[in-house]
């Protein structure tokens, strides 16, 4: 019978840390800082220029 340790590990093995599956052991590499904010007014930027062009249409 597997006993629950204090960490909430799951192996008997001091120091050897619960890899559980679909965990990914390792974090994943910090993004550049800066980049979701960088895609963001990419994104409001082409958002706008669209918008202005569907009320150009709109009007004419």
């Amino acid at each position: 019978m597997i006993m629950a340790r204090k960490d909430n590990s799951k192996t008997d093995e001091p120091g050897r840390k619960d890899i559980r599956p679909g965990k990914s052991p390792e974090p994943p590499p910090p993004a550049r800082k800066g980049e979701a904010f960088d895609e963001l007014i990419g994104a409001d930027a082409a958002f706008r220029k669209a918008l202005g062009n569907a009320e150009r249409a709109a009007q004419s």
